[in-house]
Formats: C-alpha cells, sequence, structure tokens
C-alpha cells in the first residue's frame, strides 16, 4: 500500500491532481479552483438566498422570473430569481399589511397586479386594481369598475389571467384576451366590460348561493374549479358561460384546490377525507392522500408533483404517478410560501426567517443539492 498525502487524488471534475476539497454541490473531492466554481459540477443544484432582515417572499410569477418581496418596514421589492438580485423597479406599492387573501400578484408577463384601497377611518374601501408593468416597458393600467377582492387571489400558469372571489361569492376573471364565442348550451353569467383597452373582465358565478371556499383556474385548458364545504365542481370556461366538467363529493371545508394534468388536489379540513387528496380529475378516483395537509401546497402543472410545506420547516414532495416521497430540511422556520413555476422546471418554497430556496427538477426528482448565494 503506498501511502497518499494531502492533494495526491485526482479531482472529480477536472481529473487532475490536487483534489483537497468537498464540491458544495456533489461533496466528492475536487481541486480550489472546481470548488470555487460551482459550474463545473455536472449535478443540478438549488440556490438558497436570504432576504434580509424582516423579508418575505409572498408571491412568484409563473415563469419563475421575478419574485416579490415584503417587508415589516418599507415598500415592497421585486427580487430576480433568475440573476438572483434585487430588481431595479422602484416605485412599487407601500408596505403590504398582511391581508394574505388580497395580496399582489406577479403575472407571467412582468405585470404586477395590486388591488387598491382608501382608508376611510377604520373602513378599507375599494378604489381600483392596478397592471403594471414591472420592466417599465409597458407602464400601468387602472380597472375600476370591477367589484372589490374579498379573497382567493390568484394568477393563472397561463394566459395571464388575474382572479379572485368577491363578498357576493362570484369569481371575478380579468383576462387580457377577449371573450370566446358561446356556445349555445352553456349556462349564462353575468359579464362586465371594464374601461381598460385589451383587458376584459368577467365575472362568473361557480357556485350559485353557496360561499366559495376554495378557488382554482387553469387558463391554458380553460378551466375553473370552485368548492364550497363538502363539494368540488370543475367547470370548463366558454367566454362568458360556464359548462359543469366534473363534481366531487368530499367531507368538510375545502380550504385549497388545484388542478395540474390529470389530477385535481383538495386539502380538506375534517371529516374521513381530512388532509389532502390528489384525485383523477376523469373518474374522481383516489390517487394519493396526506392526512397531515401541511400549511400550504402546491400541485405541479403536470399533475406529477404534489409539494407541501409544514410548520417545522419541511418541505415534503410526494411523486404523484410513482408513489415516491421526499423531504426537504433546508428551512428553518414555518414555510410560508410553495410554489412550482417556470413549466415546473423550478420549485420555489420560502419560510417565515427570510430564506428562499430555488430548486430545479432533474430525471430523479428536484434537486437536493444547494449552493448558499447572497443577493446582487
Amino acid at each position: 500500500m503506498v501511502a497518499r498525502g494531502p492533494g495526491a487524488v485526482g479531482c472529480t471534475h477536472c481529473t487532475k491532481l490536487g483534489a483537497v476539497v468537498a464540491c458544495p454541490v456533489c461533496k466528492h473531492l475536487v481541486c480550489e479552483a472546481c470548488a470555487a466554481d460551482w459550474a463545473t459540477c455536472d449535478q443540478p443544484s438549488g440556490r438558497i438566498v436570504r432576504l434580509g432582515r424582516t423579508g418575505r417572499l409572498i408571491d412568484v410569477d409563473p415563469s419563475g422570473r421575478y419574485g416579490l418581496a415584503n417587508f415589516w418596514h418599507g415598500p415592497m421589492r421585486l427580487v430576480d430569481l433568475r440573476a438572483l438580485r434585487w430588481a431595479t423597479e422602484r416605485e412599487l406599492p407601500g408596505t403590504y399589511h398582511r391581508w394574505h387573501e388580497i395580496r399582489p400578484r406577479l403575472t407571467a408577463s412582468a405585470r404586477l397586479v395590486t388591488p387598491h384601497y382608501t382608508q376611510i377611518a377604520e373602513t378599507r374601501v375599494f378604489s381600483y386594481l392596478e397592471f403594471r408593468s414591472v420592466d417599465g416597458i409597458m407602464g400601468s393600467q387602472l380597472v375600476e369598475q370591477v367589484s372589490p377582492p374579498q379573497r382567493h387571489t390568484g394568477v393563472s400558469a397561463a394566459g395571464d389571467w388575474y382572479y379572485y372571489v368577491t363578498m357576493s361569492e362570484l369569481v371575478v376573471i380579468v383576462s387580457p384576451q377577449p371573450p370566446t364565442d358561446l356556445p349555445s348550451s352553456a349556462a349564462l353569467v353575468h359579464l362586465s366590460h371594464a374601461s381598460v383597452s385589451s383587458l376584459v373582465v368577467r365575472e362568473l358565478d361557480p357556485l350559485p348561493r353557496k360561499v366559495l371556499q376554495a378557488v382554482h383556474v387553469d387558463a391554458a385548458r380553460g378551466l375553473l374549479a370552485a368548492s364550497s364545504w363538502g363539494e368540488i365542481i370543475v367547470h370548463r370556461v366558454l367566454g362568458e358561460r360556464l359548462e359543469q366538467a366534473r363534481y366531487i363529493k368530499t367531507t368538510g371545508d375545502v380550504v385549497w384546490i388545484a388542478l395540474g394534468g390529470a389530477y385535481i388536489a383538495a386539502r380538506v379540513k375534517g371529516g374521513a377525507d381530512r388532509g389532502i387528496t390528489v384525485r383523477r380529475l376523469d373518474d374522481a378516483s383516489v390517487v394519493h392522500r396526506d392526512e397531515e395537509g401541511g400549511l400550504h401546497a402546491a400541485l405541479s402543472r403536470d399533475g406529477r408533483y404534489l409539494a407541501i410545506g409544514h410548520e417545522n420547516g419541511s418541505v415534503v414532495v410526494h411523486g404523484v404517478e410513482t408513489g415516491t416521497t421526499v423531504t426537504f430540511g433546508e428551512h428553518t422556520d414555518d414555510i410560508s410560501l410553495v410554489q412550482f413555476v417556470g413549466d415546473d422546471h423550478l420549485l420555489v418554497t420560502a419560510d417565515d426567517d427570510n430564506r428562499v430556496i430555488i430548486r430545479p427538477r432533474t430525471p430523479a426528482g428536484y434537486a437536493t443539492a444547494l449552493l448558499e448565494v447572497d443577493l446582487a
């Protein structure tokens, strides 16, 4: 046996002698030059970034380009998640006061949608919706003649449909395209036009005379999923009409729903269906169930993965079709956001300790190797 001193082993990346430190991505021994340049490693890796004191990530646009960060004091800020730097946009709305159900949203076309309110005495009075370009090219548009958002704001992953639930239990969809032609067999709903070019406002009533507990809109397929106590109904959005496509009976309050690929996921509080259940959209058969439920959850657009964030900071990713389960434990506080973006190529998670983790998808699932970097 021949004794080998430090550096007498070949670098895993460049194969040259001098492997003295572990690669921060794959953990194999590499030379100092390769250790300083993580790009020499062929193993996909995610990133950990910190937003700074009191910073919280409250939204990510569906393309995965921008994130919206809120702070306890001062204005909100945009973070470029691709370049890992703060964006140059300066004129963002004021501090977001943790009205979680009506928070600002980012669209894939780099626009920030913000409901504006005026404080009169102890009452917040709705003023208008603002669609503002975050890259400074398209300027901003104001939508004034709409019902005020009450809860469940969201943005579709495709088509830039911004939607929310009103106090009168209607689903309002603000879309950049006009409604399509309407088949005579569909049920009629109310349509109102905003006084803004290129934007159309639709007020839909998916569950008449019932309280909407959760809503999800899939603009790519023209689907609207809405839930009330003990039931979920999926409609096709046909211009200004709705046509029922699937009815699912469940137990308890359905507080979250999501559509992805051939599946629909729902979180139920109480009853036999307590927790998060994934069903096939065509026949409502159950393919996965998680009884714990967690704080936040997301279903990938293709329906292959279900990610659940928990109070202990762990993120559990389930393979819906494969039955696999991977638990990530890099967060240090309660999970505050879980989102699949960029056509499911990225999984973005955030916690209450200003930490954001971005994981790319690999052939074997989402990357386990992470590098901690600073925002420029």
